[in-house]
């Protein structure tokens, strides 16, 4: 018991033991001028001192009045060696005076009365810290507390100063300094209310410092052997000097150790010269220290920087090693100040602003370097900018965002036949549009001149990265090359290409020899014949590349053409023209029919000086006066006379040239002939006077045909006032390609001659001008089209140059670059339902909803998408009835994504009539009566696109599509006549499920003698949401006890008639039509028999893969492949009866390969050609073109009735009909067929099947050990069709009229048949 009462008593001791000393005193106060402890009042301060043991520990309260420890070195004093902590009454009442009785020696003017204390603490009170003997108060250098371990002050007010404090630390906390010389301090003196002479470290938090000068003096007398830490935290400093840092640094004496100074918090400094607002860090001053830039920390003069301190802002280390860490950031945008964001990009940006040169802007004007492009068509440049205080030279970079390009996005948005049962319908967003032909043209034209093997490298390296494209898989890129030198020739036809290696055979020396000269303008005419003439692929899907030194010099007429002869060379060629002055005769290269020299030489300048001197015979005007060097001065390398610039700008020379060429119309244009010359001989006439020469000149070309030398009779340079050859070379290759960039795709790259004025050529060169022009105007691309000063010879591996290629590959390949986004705006008519899902290459993608916004979806590959990592987004947002269609990533030309959404009409009308206007596709011009009866699926959708670099494009707009609907008499919806019942029939092809229409059916009852009455006949409807369906109206569903009857009276044609009846009952009806229709039993229909031409006993493999081991079912099929393969699915009796060899296209030789399968089939009537001379092999084959082929097979005709929108008038309606009809093609969901695209392999295989009903239900009839393909996978919607086309096989048909397989067999040898 007594051990339970004493551990009680001694818990209470310990509860009591931890509670504040002022917890026994409360609501006392202690008498002035006396000391408390505990209850105990003492009459002194010392008598309370005295009254705590040795080494004891103890709270003294204060009252009003002065206290002092005074005690000399020599006596100890009653506190020595005691842990006290001095409560005052409060800042204006208690004084507590830190003095000293006598100067002792170099401690100078120390209180020792805590001599050997471990902790002393002032808590409420003031201090003051420049007390003498004789009452004075005045600041000296050397004062304070001393042989203290911890000092502490609290909520205190300290006047004066104090050096010695704390030989381990000191902490300052919600302490007011009044630094000498304040009038509040009452001290005599100026700067500093403390030096760190004692002490390892020192802790400011949240004081307030009123100073005349420099606040706190870091700085010890001599080297300590430790690191010396000064936090300072929260605090203000007023200070009425305009020049004085706070925390004034002298690292000098530091030795091997540092001071480190940890400022933090909420720090404010002000000065009488310029005091304005607060917030973190927001030190209002207009100066500050040389060094440091700053007011807070500083070192008064350079010899006191030694590097030997580490300065850190919240844990940001900002001054090391006797400077800034980083200048730059320090001097630029840093962090929030009074809600205003400086973001300098440091890690704690917002948290750092140190150099009040920023702070100020107190800069010198900056200098900047030119603009120059980015690759996503901004622009940057750099600058640099001295500061006022500190001399810290800043670089930093400025940036201009690009100007939308101007950028043709092929798009599409269709819509949906309105579904009358639900009143929705499905609108789908396409880029590129769905109606695109996936394929694209590029056209080469190289200079065949000395640059001619680098351009076909630079050709080759491109054509194999764009077939390394995974998308090129679903289209067809075709590929022409024009050489061009005098004049210029076709060395590839625009045809598919599969090998890059192929560029380098079509412009090998055989094929471009003889072409001398260079003519740009000759070139760029071929490609445009050749581009224009490809009719199947849309401009905007073209593009031309030229590469060249823009050295042209030559020029052509278009349409005229006759025999080029060069050396060996004879071809039919665009004829090559010239023009002559009379300084030209003076030089001689390949004959006299022209000269390369002169017409390079004297393209702008005359033979005389602006005041009429004359210049010389036969100069190189074009050439400075050493104006322009290049390489080292001195060296071997060094080059002069290089090119200049006429005129001074490109502007001004193209203003002028065309001025002149107007003016000249044609006057002196010469043909040039290529007689065979001694190119080494550079001049005739070299010994004529120019007298003489001018009459050879007359003899040679005819007195007027040349522009004369001399002053012209307004005394101007008369070779000035006419445009030479050069300058008419250069005018029309301008003017042809800026004609061509208005419809094509246009790259121009500049690539110097290997070898050849490698260190000559400068931006000046009138070459480099004119690529650089050309790339001015082309499509606005962004793309930099020029290298200067890059020698081809390197150009291939040049980072730049590559650089180009890969926007050239990317504009080629995408129709859109990540970054851009759709915004449809739905609009009254029309309410959004929701996202029905996205396709990319007509792959669907995993659609998510966002957990918490179900307006917003991701698109990914797999469930697991999310925000983070979603290739697309849709966000709609129900205020403003708009969704943002998010692109996360470039968009193929070759892979469309679609983007499929349900939209439901609003309001519907119920009075019989047709309303609104069908524009499935928004592309009809509606009149201002048709626009306003229209229903638009929306009210706007707006493209913000990027191309694949970035670069921000033109706003466009997608078509607005509109529906239709027609409301019966008597029904529409659920408003149908009371009277009336509904029952309907849907009929389905049994294969694949899609509608059929052609189908008659009966709805019919028996009396009680057996006898059929009430009997009613239906047929399918063609059109709409309705297509396949067979709708019954009775106005008696119950008689006969409610029993009736269906059967199928007729069946689509080449379809198996279901022979079956069916009953229903009364309760099978509907009095409701959108009900009936919506809950319509399925009658299904199998395909009947193949054509009789065709083989569909033999189930072989007449689909190849490609040598790299894919099927490519995304790949165009030509018309050649298409021909061979239906060639190929003959009958053995019918393909070798009417075999032939022959036939009268001039594009099919006799040794082409698929000359029999076209010969023959063409016999058959069964494929045409394009005329009866053209057959055009290569080209890929259009969906209408295919549907004519099979449709070709069947004897029969079509009834005539309209089974897509978008075919009336097409010169294969009636084959298109047809083949619908038998049930070998179909549309898509808008009610379409698209004709005019290209069909794919998938597709095409997808049909051949249906007409050979070659159709396995799904993989388990399929046999393992069968051919597969690594583009062709399991989950494909063309699996099946590919396989079944690619594997030889015998088999078993199975219910449904599907097959099954039953052995893997050889394929068949079709080379007896190819050449």
């Amino acid at each position: 018991m007594k051990r339970r009462i004493l551990s009680s008593l001694m818990a209470l001791v310990l509860v009591f033991g931890l509670l504040p000393a002022t917890a026994f005193a409360e609501g006392e106060t202690v008498p002035d001028g006396k000391a408390k402890i505990g209850n105990n009042v003492y009459n002194t301060l010392d008598e309370a001192m005295d009254a705590v043991e040795e080494g004891g520990t103890a709270t003294i309260y204060l009252g009003k009045g002065t206290y002092s420890g005074n005690t000399a070195k020599t006596d100890p004093g009653k506190g020595a060696g005691k842990s006290l902590t001095f409560v005052g009454a409060g800042t204006g009442e208690t004084t507590w005076q830190i003095m000293a009785t006598e100067k002792h020696g170099s401690d100078g003017w120390c209180d020792y009365s805590f001599r050997d204390s471990d902790r002393i603490t002032f808590e409420n009170m003031t201090v003051v810290g420049s007390v003498y003997p004789d009452g004075s108060t005045k600041s000296n250098d050397t004062q304070g507390l001393t042989y203290i371990q911890h000092i502490t002050l609290k909520n205190c007010i300290f006047n004066g100063r104090a050096d010695y404090w704390g030989y381990e630390s000191t902490t300052f906390e919600n302490v007011t300094f009044n630094a000498p010389g304040t009038e509040a301090s009452g001290v005599a003196g100026s700067d500093y209310a403390l030096w760190t002479y004692t002490g390892k470290s020192y802790t400011f938090k949240n004081c307030t410092f009123n100073s005349a000068g420099k606040t706190v003096n870091v700085y010890r007398q001599s080297g300590p052997d430790y690191d010396i830490i000064v936090n300072f935290e929260g605090c203000t400093v007023n200070n009425t000097s305009s020049n004085k840092a706070v925390l004034n640094i002298n690292d000098s004496n530091m030795g091997d150790y540092k001071y480190f100074l940890n400022i933090s918090g909420n720090n404010t400094v002000s000065s009488s010269v310029s005091a304005t607002g607060n917030g973190p860090f927001s030190f209002l001053y207009k100066t500050r220290d040389s060094q440091t830039c700053s007011r807070l920390f500083g070192y008064s003069k350079e010899a006191n920087n030694t590097g030997r301190t580490i300065v850190k802002f919240n844990g940001e280390t900002v001054w090391k090693g006797g400077e800034m860490v980083d200048a730059k950031a320090y001097h630029t945008k840093g962090v929030t100040v009074d809600g205003v964001t400086y973001d300098n990009g440091g890690s704690s940006a917002k948290d750092i602003l140190y150099a009040e040169g920023y702070k100020d802007n107190a800069f010198t004007t900056p200098i900047y370097s030119e603009w120059t492009k980015n690759p996503d068509g901004s622009q940057s440049r750099e600058g640099t900018k001295t500061c006022k205080y500190c001399g810290q030279v800043v670089t930093f970079k400025e940036r201009k965002e690009a100007d939308p390009i101007d950028w043709d996005v092929p798009k599409s948005k269709t819509a949906t036949q309105l579904d009358t049962n639900t009143w929705t319908s499905d609108v789908t967003l396409s880029l590129p549009s769905a109606e695109e032909n996936l394929a694209s043209d590029v056209v080469f034209v190289l200079d065949k001149s000395q640059c001619r093997n680098a351009s076909a490298t630079a050709a080759q390296e491109l054509v194999s990265q764009l077939l390394a494209q995974q998308e090129l898989e679903k289209a067809t890129l075709k590929v022409g090359v024009v050489a061009f030198g005098g004049t210029a020739i076709v060395v590839r036809d625009l045809e598919e290409i599969t090998d890059a290696k192929d560029l380098k055979d079509a412009v090998s020396n055989k094929n471009v020899g003889g072409l001398h000269g260079t003519n740009i303008q000759a070139g760029l005419i071929e490609a445009d014949k050749m581009l224009s003439e490809d009719t199947e692929v849309s401009d905007n899907r073209k593009y031309v590349v030229l590469i060249s030194d823009g050295h042209t010099y030559e020029f052509s007429k278009e349409g005229e053409y006759g025999e080029y002869v060069d050396g060996e060379a004879k071809f039919n060629g665009l004829k090559t023209y010239g023009i002559y002055s009379e300084t030209d005769l003076y030089a001689y290269a390949y004959g006299i029919s022209y000269t390369i020299h002169s017409l390079h030489d004297q393209y702008y300048t005359g033979d005389y000086n602006p005041d009429g001197t004359y210049k010389g015979d036969w100069r190189g005007n074009y050439l400075t006066d050493d104006k322009y060097k290049t390489g080292t001065p001195g060296n071997s390398d060094e080059v002069g006379n290089v090119y200049e610039m006429p005129y001074g700008t490109w502007d001004k020379y193209l203003a002028h040239i065309t001025e002149v060429v107007k003016a000249d119309d044609g006057k002196y244009d010469v043909q040039l002939t290529y007689d065979v010359g001694d190119y080494g001989n550079q001049c005739i006439g070299s010994n004529k006077s120019k007298a003489e020469r001018a009459a050879l000149a007359d003899s040679i070309l005819g007195k007027d045909n040349y522009i004369k030398c001399g002053l012209d009779a307004d005394g101007k340079d008369n070779q000035l006032m006419h445009a030479s050859g050069v300058d008419r070379a250069v005018y029309e290759a301008y003017t042809k390609y800026a004609s061509m960039a208005e419809k094509y795709h246009c790259y121009p790259i500049y690539v110097n001659r290997a070898g050849v004025y490698d260190r000559a050529m400068t931006t000046q060169d009138y070459g480099y001008q004119l690529m650089h022009a050309l790339g001015a105007i082309s499509n606005n691309t962004g793309t930099d089209v020029s290298v200067p000063n890059a020698p081809v010879a390197e150009n291939i591996d040049n980072e730049k140059f590559n650089g180009i290629f890969n926007g050239i590959k990317n504009d080629i390949l995408y129709a859109v670059g990540a970054g851009s986004t759709v915004t449809d705006t739905i609009g009254k008519k029309f309410d959004f339902v929701g996202i029905k899902g996205l396709t990319v290459g007509g792959k669907q993608l995993t659609m998510v909803n966002d957990d918490k916004d179900k307006n917003t979806w991701y698109f990914g590959n797999d469930k697991t998408v999310s925000a983070a990592d979603c290739r697309f987004k849709v966000v709609y947002d129900s205020a403003k009835d708009e969704f943002v269609w998010t692109i996360n990533e470039n968009v193929s030309n070759f892979a469309p994504v679609q983007l499929t959404y349900t939209v439901k009409l609003t309001t519907h009308e119920t009075e019989p009539g047709t309303y609104g206007v069908e524009d499935l596709k928004g592309e009809k011009t509606l009149s201002g009566a048709e626009a306003e009866k229209a229903l638009f699926t929306n009210e706007s959708a707006v493209l913000k696109a990027k191309n694949s670099a970035g670069v921000p494009v033109e706003k466009q707009e997608f078509p607005k599509p509109s529906v239709s609907y027609t409301i019966s008499s008597g029904i529409g919806g659920d408003d149908g006549d009371d009277d009336d019942y509904f029952f309907a029939i849907q009929k389905v092809d049994a294969q694949d499920g899609h509608a059929l229409n052609g189908a008659t059916f009966k709805l019919y009852q028996y009396d009680s003698k057996g006898k059929p009455v009430n009997r009613t006949t239906a047929k399918t409807s063609r059109n709409g949401p309705e297509s396949g369906i067979a709708l019954f109206s009775v106005d008696n569903k119950n008689s006969y006890d409610g029993i009736w009857y269906y059967a199928e009276v007729t069946a689509p044609e080449g379809y198996v008639l279901d022979s079956m009846e069916h009953k229903i009952k009364a309760k099978d009806f509907s009095d409701s039509r959108s009900t009936a229709v919506q809950n319509a039993v399925t009658v299904r229909n199998y395909r009947g028999t193949t054509p009789d031409l065709l083989n569909d006993s033999d189930h072989f493999a007449y689909v190849i893969g490609y040598k790299d081991g894919n099927v490519r079912p995304y790949g165009l099929i030509s018309r050649a492949e298409t021909t061979t393969i239906f060639f190929r699915l003959l009958k053995d009796s019918v393909r070798d009866g009417n075999l032939l060899t022959s036939n009268t296209y001039t594009d099919v030789a006799d040794d082409y390969w698929a000359n029999t399968a076209i010969s023959t089939m063409t016999g058959l009537g069964i494929v045409q050609g394009r005329s009866t001379t053209t057959f055009d092999p290569k080209a890929p084959i259009t969906r209408a073109q295919f549907a004519a082929i099979c449709a070709r097979f069947d004897t029969g005709k079509s009834n005539g009735e309209q089974t897509f929108s978008d075919i009336q008038g097409h010169w294969a309606e009636k084959y298109i009909e047809r083949a619908a009809e038998l049930g070998w093609i179909k549309g898509f969901e808008d009610g379409t067929f698209r004709p005019d695209t290209y069909i794919t392999r998938a597709q095409a295989m997808t049909m051949i099947n249906r007409v050979l009903n070659r159709i396995p239900e799904d993989e388990s009839d399929l046999l393992p050990g069968m051919n597969v393909w690594p583009d062709c996978n399991p989950g494909d919607w063309f699996y099946l069709a590919v396989q079944e086309a690619t594997n030889s096989h015998d088999f078993e048909h199975k219910a449904g009229n599907y097959e099954t397989w039953t052995k893997l067999m050889k394929n068949p040898d079709w080379t007896r048949y190819e050449n």
